[in-house]
């Protein structure tokens, strides 16, 4: 995604700004020459203080139709996913229509996404792996553009993102599920208009939450019944053989 300090310093040269679409300059300094994002995605979760893509594209196109959705294979639990599955995740953004075709001066549109997966403190939740090789546990400060894949991690690895292919709209992960405890999904993405800067882009954006998965028993349900009926019976079937045995003696049962 690209930022409105990148426009702002370079937007108006007399030379062609350089574009966000570098996945280099998601972690970039923000000071730097040509600025980055600091290590802020814009996925509107923790990891980034719940800023949003919508945050820096400003004078936004309203794109009737523009969504995005992730979805998971295996299919988790309905609102939930299974403890320590790895998960092949495709995002996909549909409705994108902006510079279609590019004008003569650009003539490249790339399309953007990044996504976090936090638990209740703001902290990575599972372990997320891009199609491009690294993961969550080891990946490089700079993205390897010349690699192949759709996605990337860099700097902290705590968050899944574009590598800025030209003229794609889906994407590929992966993400590991944690042991246990929610996980809150945070997204965003753009439609980038082909001019190079962050005006007139479409941006949407949202998030949801898979529970935790229930606690599993350690055997079937009807397992305490009988053990417990079992139980009841060593009790009572002795007391009430006394009980006969003392009635026929002429004793009062106790």
């Amino acid at each position: 995604m690209k930022t409105l300090i990148t426009m702002l310093a370079l937007g108006w040269l007399s030379t062609p700004a350089f574009a966000w679409d570098s996945s280099a300059l998601w972690y970039a300094p923000a000071s730097a020459d040509n600025p980055g994002g600091g290590g802020i995605l814009g996925t509107g979760g923790a990891h980034d203080h719940g800023i949003k893509c919508s945050d820096c594209h400003v004078n936004r196109v309203d794109e009737p139709g523009l969504s995005f959705a992730m979805a998971f294979s295996p299919t988790p639990p309905p609102g939930s996913y299974s403890p320590g599955q790895r998960y092949t995740i495709t995002a996909t953004l549909t409705g994108a229509k902006l510079g279609q075709p590019c004008n003569i001066q650009y003539t490249t549109t790339v399309d953007n996404f990044a996504a976090s997966f936090e638990d209740d403190n703001g902290v990575t939740a599972g372990a997320l792996e891009s199609d491009s090789g690294p993961t969550s546990a080891s990946c490089a400060t700079v993205p390897n553009a010349m690699a192949p894949g759709t996605t990337a991690l860099a700097g902290d690895c705590q968050v899944i993102f574009a590598k800025g292919n030209q003229s794609i709209d889906t994407w590929t992960f992966y993400w590991t599920a944690p042991a246990s405890g929610p996980v809150h999904i945070y997204w965003g993405a753009v439609d980038g208009d082909c001019d190079m800067m962050s005006m007139g882009d479409a941006v949407t954006a949202g998030s949801t939450t898979l529970a935790s998965p229930p606690i599993a028993r350690d055997g079937p349900p009807w397992r305490l019944p009988i053990t417990a009926s079992l139980v009841i019976g060593l009790i009572v079937v002795p007391r009430r053989r006394h009980r006969i045995r003392a009635a026929r003696q002429g004793h009062p049962p106790t």
